[in-house]
């Protein structure tokens, strides 16, 4: 449906319509920049010598800052496998342990196998021997 004449300002501005067609239009022309790596370079302000018209690849970046970052991220990787050799230890105590009671009550159904056993040849020797 199209309006004979064009709408007017409030109409822009409140208009669901308009307002989506703008949100549209600012995503399709501006991308969205995302920085999710966990170590990525910081560039700095282009040198007092360097042309302004580089681009930040040719201008060269902060060393020092990416090197922090470098070994920021290393700690934290550090720490993560510190933290997995643990949780692993815990595991296969926990496994070990799950093993050691599944023995244990074999031994004791084995121990009570045996002893009902011995009770019966004892008694079956004191009848023979009443006989």
């Amino acid at each position: 449906m199209r309006l004979s004449q064009p709408p007017t300002i409030t109409q822009q501005t409140f208009s669901f319509g308009q307002a989506n067609s703008f949100i549209q239009r600012t995503q399709q022309t501006q991308p969205i920049i995302r920085v999710n790596q966990p170590c990525f370079r910081v560039y700095t302000q282009p040198m007092q010598n360097k042309r302004q018209s580089k681009s930040p690849f040719q201008r060269g970046y902060d060393t020092q800052e990416e090197n922090r970052t470098l070994k920021m991220y290393i700690q934290q990787m550090e720490q993560t496998l510190i933290n997995l050799q643990q949780n692993n230890k815990r595991l296969m105590l926990q496994q070990q342990l799950k093993e050691n009671s599944h023995q244990r009550d074999e031994i004791q159904k084995l121990k009570i196998e045996i002893s009902t056993e011995l009770a019966e040849r004892a008694y079956l020797e004191k009848v023979c021997q009443k006989l």
